[in-house]
């Protein structure tokens, strides 16, 4: 049991993840930014019920990792997965430009994590 909980875990902490607080920072000043990049993404009836309060499985359907939602949530004004309920649209950020995004980051931060 220990091996499959750390893999989910492990699943669940990526380069996006919000565990770095100078990332979540960095995010947070571009905030605009990924919002205007990102895509609406309709969402029908059917899907809006079979993904109710789940945003993350309905994330999978994209392809978006884990260690997004939070950006997810942040550019949708959402508190939680337990806001995703009766939408009928959602904005889904741009993968290629957070990968972007966090290559300026790591070229930014990894000299000053090397002074440390």
């Amino acid at each position: 049991m220990a091996t499959s909980l750390t893999k989910i875990i492990e699943d669940m902490v990526d380069e996006y993840s919000n565990h770095d607080p100078l990332w979540v920072q960095f995010v947070m000043d571009h905030r605009k930014a990924i919002i205007s990049r990102a895509g609406e993404q309709s969402i029908d009836l059917i899907t809006a019920n079979q993904y109710d309060r789940r945003l993350y499985e309905y994330l999978k359907k994209f392809n978006i990792p884990y260690g997004v939602l939070w950006i997810v949530l942040e550019i949708n004004q959402m508190d939680n997965e337990m806001d995703f309920t009766n939408m009928s649209s959602i904005l889904l950020p741009s993968m290629d430009h957070l990968q972007k995004l966090r290559a300026v980051f790591k070229n930014l931060y990894d000299f000053d994590s090397a002074l440390l």
